[in-house]
Protein backbone atom coordinates (compact mmCIF):
# COMPACT_ATOMS: atom_id res chain seq x y z
CA UNK A 1 0.00 0.00 0.00
CA UNK A 2 2.97 2.52 0.52
CA UNK A 3 4.88 1.47 -2.22
CA UNK A 4 1.20 2.18 -4.23
CA UNK A 5 0.66 4.99 -2.67
CA UNK A 6 4.56 6.76 -3.61
CA UNK A 7 3.79 5.21 -7.28
CA UNK A 8 0.74 7.10 -7.18
CA UNK A 9 2.25 10.52 -5.91
CA UNK A 10 5.01 10.77 -8.46
CA UNK A 11 2.22 9.80 -11.18
CA UNK A 12 0.28 12.67 -10.08
CA UNK A 13 3.58 15.07 -9.39
CA UNK A 14 4.88 13.68 -12.75
CA UNK A 15 1.39 14.79 -14.14
CA UNK A 16 1.31 18.23 -13.04
CA UNK A 17 5.23 19.02 -13.83
CA UNK A 18 4.74 18.04 -17.10
CA UNK A 19 1.39 20.71 -17.58
CA UNK A 20 3.29 23.74 -15.57
CA UNK A 21 6.33 22.73 -18.67
CA UNK A 22 3.72 23.04 -20.82
CA UNK A 23 2.20 26.57 -19.76
CA UNK A 24 5.89 27.70 -19.22
CA UNK A 25 6.60 26.74 -22.81
CA UNK A 26 3.38 28.64 -23.89
CA UNK A 27 4.10 31.62 -21.95
CA UNK A 28 7.48 31.64 -24.04
CA UNK A 29 6.08 31.50 -27.20
CA UNK A 30 3.75 33.66 -26.53
CA UNK A 31 6.24 36.30 -25.16
CA UNK A 32 8.53 35.64 -28.83
CA UNK A 33 5.40 36.21 -30.69
CA UNK A 34 5.32 39.51 -29.04
CA UNK A 35 8.94 40.59 -29.39
CA UNK A 36 8.72 39.67 -32.97
CA UNK A 37 5.73 41.62 -33.78
CA UNK A 38 7.60 44.09 -32.46
CA UNK A 39 10.37 43.74 -34.86
CA UNK A 40 9.88 45.80 -38.26
CA UNK A 41 10.86 44.31 -40.75
CA UNK A 42 12.36 47.72 -42.05
CA UNK A 43 14.56 47.56 -38.76
CA UNK A 44 15.97 44.90 -39.57
CA UNK A 45 16.81 45.31 -43.07
CA UNK A 46 18.53 48.18 -41.92
CA UNK A 47 20.35 46.24 -39.31
CA UNK A 48 21.20 43.54 -42.34
CA UNK A 49 22.58 46.58 -44.79
CA UNK A 50 24.40 48.08 -41.89
CA UNK A 51 26.09 44.26 -41.39
CA UNK A 52 27.18 44.43 -45.07
CA UNK A 53 28.52 47.72 -45.50
CA UNK A 54 30.60 47.17 -42.41
CA UNK A 55 31.59 44.13 -43.89
CA UNK A 56 32.63 45.66 -47.31
CA UNK A 57 34.28 48.21 -45.54
CA UNK A 58 36.43 45.75 -43.49
CA UNK A 59 37.47 43.99 -46.42
CA UNK A 60 38.39 47.10 -48.39
CA UNK A 61 40.86 48.41 -45.46
CA UNK A 62 42.53 44.80 -45.50
CA UNK A 63 42.91 44.83 -49.22
CA UNK A 64 44.23 48.38 -49.11
CA UNK A 65 47.62 49.55 -50.83
CA UNK A 66 48.64 52.48 -50.19
CA UNK A 67 51.96 53.37 -52.42
CA UNK A 68 53.37 56.51 -50.18
CA UNK A 69 56.17 55.34 -48.40
CA UNK A 70 57.65 54.05 -51.79
CA UNK A 71 57.29 56.93 -53.88
CA UNK A 72 58.91 58.41 -50.84
CA UNK A 73 61.95 55.79 -51.20
CA UNK A 74 62.04 56.23 -54.90
CA UNK A 75 62.46 60.00 -54.67
CA UNK A 76 65.46 59.43 -52.20
CA UNK A 77 67.27 57.11 -54.09
CA UNK A 78 67.01 58.04 -57.93
CA UNK A 79 70.05 60.20 -58.57
CA UNK A 80 69.91 63.14 -60.89
CA UNK A 81 71.08 61.45 -64.19
CA UNK A 82 68.17 59.21 -64.03
CA UNK A 83 64.43 59.58 -64.77
CA UNK A 84 61.51 57.06 -64.85
CA UNK A 85 59.53 57.03 -67.85
CA UNK A 86 57.37 54.07 -66.72
CA UNK A 87 56.50 52.30 -63.62
CA UNK A 88 53.92 49.25 -62.35
CA UNK A 89 53.85 47.81 -59.37
CA UNK A 90 51.88 44.52 -59.08
CA UNK A 91 51.02 43.60 -55.61
CA UNK A 92 49.91 40.00 -54.74
CA UNK A 93 46.97 38.58 -52.31
CA UNK A 94 49.85 37.63 -49.90
CA UNK A 95 51.47 41.10 -49.74
CA UNK A 96 54.27 40.44 -51.54
CA UNK A 97 54.87 43.28 -53.99
CA UNK A 98 56.97 43.91 -57.46
CA UNK A 99 57.67 46.77 -59.69
CA UNK A 100 58.93 47.14 -63.53
CA UNK A 101 60.37 50.44 -64.23
CA UNK A 102 61.82 51.50 -67.70
CA UNK A 103 64.65 54.67 -67.85
CA UNK A 104 67.12 56.56 -69.41
CA UNK A 105 70.50 57.00 -68.24
CA UNK A 106 72.67 60.15 -69.10
CA UNK A 107 75.59 57.75 -69.11
CA UNK A 108 76.72 54.31 -67.92
CA UNK A 109 78.21 56.25 -64.74
CA UNK A 110 74.79 57.30 -63.88
CA UNK A 111 73.37 54.07 -64.45
CA UNK A 112 76.15 52.16 -62.62
CA UNK A 113 75.44 54.70 -59.53
CA UNK A 114 71.96 54.34 -59.51
CA UNK A 115 72.37 50.31 -59.27
CA UNK A 116 74.38 50.97 -56.65
CA UNK A 117 71.71 52.87 -55.03
CA UNK A 118 69.19 50.42 -55.64
CA UNK A 119 71.71 47.59 -54.31
CA UNK A 120 71.95 49.53 -51.19
CA UNK A 121 68.46 50.01 -50.37
CA UNK A 122 67.34 46.77 -47.99
CA UNK A 123 63.79 47.50 -48.93
CA UNK A 124 64.47 47.12 -52.85
CA UNK A 125 65.55 43.37 -53.29
CA UNK A 126 66.80 41.93 -55.88
CA UNK A 127 67.21 44.60 -57.83
CA UNK A 128 67.86 43.69 -62.00
CA UNK A 129 68.59 45.69 -64.61
CA UNK A 130 68.73 44.50 -68.06
CA UNK A 131 67.56 45.48 -71.85
CA UNK A 132 70.71 48.24 -71.52
CA UNK A 133 71.46 50.32 -74.51
CA UNK A 134 72.60 53.44 -76.05
CA UNK A 135 70.42 55.87 -77.59
CA UNK A 136 70.76 57.85 -80.33
CA UNK A 137 71.31 60.79 -78.36
CA UNK A 138 74.07 58.71 -76.00
CA UNK A 139 71.57 58.60 -73.38
CA UNK A 140 70.92 54.78 -71.88
CA UNK A 141 67.92 53.16 -71.61
CA UNK A 142 67.50 50.38 -69.48
CA UNK A 143 64.52 48.39 -67.70
CA UNK A 144 64.53 47.48 -63.57
CA UNK A 145 62.70 44.60 -62.11
CA UNK A 146 62.68 44.17 -58.16
CA UNK A 147 60.84 42.98 -55.33
CA UNK A 148 59.69 45.45 -52.50
CA UNK A 149 59.10 45.11 -48.76
CA UNK A 150 55.56 44.59 -48.31
CA UNK A 151 56.39 47.57 -45.39
CA UNK A 152 56.11 50.04 -48.14
CA UNK A 153 52.72 49.10 -49.61
CA UNK A 154 51.57 48.82 -45.98
CA UNK A 155 49.98 52.03 -44.26
CA UNK A 156 50.25 51.04 -40.59
CA UNK A 157 54.09 49.73 -41.34
CA UNK A 158 57.02 52.60 -42.01
CA UNK A 159 60.17 51.44 -43.77
CA UNK A 160 63.72 52.63 -42.45
CA UNK A 161 64.63 55.99 -43.76
CA UNK A 162 66.03 56.16 -47.82
CA UNK A 163 69.83 56.57 -48.23
CA UNK A 164 69.93 59.32 -50.28
CA UNK A 165 73.15 59.25 -52.65
CA UNK A 166 74.69 62.45 -54.31
CA UNK A 167 74.46 62.81 -58.46
CA UNK A 168 77.10 60.14 -60.01
CA UNK A 169 79.87 61.75 -61.74
CA UNK A 170 79.49 62.89 -65.33
CA UNK A 171 81.91 64.85 -66.07
CA UNK A 172 79.94 68.20 -65.19
CA UNK A 173 77.56 67.37 -67.92
CA UNK A 174 73.79 68.86 -67.06
CA UNK A 175 71.35 66.52 -65.59
CA UNK A 176 67.61 65.67 -67.01
CA UNK A 177 65.80 67.81 -64.69
CA UNK A 178 67.75 70.29 -63.23
CA UNK A 179 65.33 70.90 -60.12
CA UNK A 180 63.47 67.24 -59.96
CA UNK A 181 65.39 64.23 -59.09
CA UNK A 182 62.59 62.10 -61.36
CA UNK A 183 59.80 62.50 -63.96
CA UNK A 184 57.23 59.58 -64.17
CA UNK A 185 55.46 59.80 -67.07
CA UNK A 186 53.48 57.18 -67.14
CA UNK A 187 52.67 55.01 -63.11
CA UNK A 188 50.42 51.97 -63.69
CA UNK A 189 49.45 50.38 -60.10
CA UNK A 190 47.98 46.81 -60.40
CA UNK A 191 47.05 44.15 -57.81
CA UNK A 192 46.54 40.51 -59.28
CA UNK A 193 43.61 38.54 -57.35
Amino acid sequence: MVIAGIAILAAIGTFLYANYLTGVEKTKMSQLAQAQAQISPDTVEQFVRLRNRLSASANLINQHVELTQFFTLLEGITLQNIRFDSLKVIVAEDRSASMAMAGQAKTFNALAAESTAFAAEKNVKSAIFSGIKVNVDKTVSFTLNATLNPALIVESTAPTSPVILPAAPAGGAPSFSPNTNTKATTTTASTTP
